[in-house]
């Protein structure tokens, strides 16, 4: 049996110098009747409602130029992992919310990717690993 898609995309992130973790999200009581929100960007349901944490999180080494070159720094990585093509161009609010904490990410400096194939995960990344 074949990896899945999450195991194929942490393979060649990790070869590409990638670390990227799983992020599980989501809620529930435990035993003692204690209610816990996991994940990133969980803290709550009004939260969770606009911004949804990728499927792996982690960090891209990026090497700097100019005042600190030689060093390297760690870049904050969001990887959202979609079953079928058409879920990228979904008009849902768990989809919205997905974006919404794509464009936080990307706008602020990190990585971002959503994708659905481990082709277009490689060429996403190419972008940053220049």
């Amino acid at each position: 049996m074949g990896m899945n898609l999450t195991d194929e995309i942490r393979l060649e992130a990790s070869k590409r110098g990638v670390y990227l973790f799983r992020n599980n999200s989501g809620a529930c009581h435990t035993q003692d009747g204690r209610f816990i929100r996991f994940g990133l960007a969980n803290d709550s349901k009004r939260i969770n409602a606009v911004l949804k944490s990728g499927d792996l999180l982690g960090f891209t080494p990026v090497t700097i130029t100019q005042e600190m070159v030689g060093k390297k720094v760690a870049i904050f990585t969001s990887v959202e992992i979609k079953k079928y093509k058409r879920e990228l161009r979904a008009n849902t609010p768990r989809a919205k919310a997905q974006r919404a904490w794509h464009d936080l990410v990307k706008n602020n400096g990190g990585v971002a990717i959503i994708t659905y194939t481990l082709d277009s995960f490689l060429n996403e990344l190419y972008i940053y690993k220049r």
